[in-house]
């Protein structure tokens, strides 16, 4: 395991789930598939934000994944995938799911598959 990719993880699960309690959730007990509802929506918004910006050809340039072409990804598309992820480790935390292991375990099953 590598622990400072799991501390990482925990801790910003932690960090996201105190500050996101102080504001939206105000109160001990939460609606689990409304938040789930609001990943989803989120997932959708940044779908429509590539279709929408690559449309208008308003975009920032990155390389992909081996360095080879390049992939053209929108400002907000980041912005929606980072409230995505934001929105996943304060329900984790809520929940006390072990975002960090779960993320760990599932890296080494999709190496066994793809290496």
């Amino acid at each position: 395991m590598n622990t400072l990719f799991y501390e990482s993880i925990m801790a910003l699960q932690k960090e996201i789930h105190k500050i996101t309690k102080n504001t939206e959730w105000r109160g001990d007990k939460i609606n689990i598939g409304e938040r789930i509802a609001m990943c989803h929506f989120g997932l959708s918004k940044t779908l429509e934000i590539y279709r929408s910006e690559c449309a208008l050809q308003k975009h920032t340039t990155f390389y992909n994944v081996k360095g080879k072409g390049k992939l053209v990804i929108p400002n907000e598309f980041a912005t929606e995938l980072a409230a995505c992820i934001i929105r996943i480790l304060d329900l984790a935390e809520y929940l006390k799911i072990d975002m960090g292991s779960t993320i760990m375990n599932r890296m080494k099953t999709l190496k066994g598959k793809y290496v």
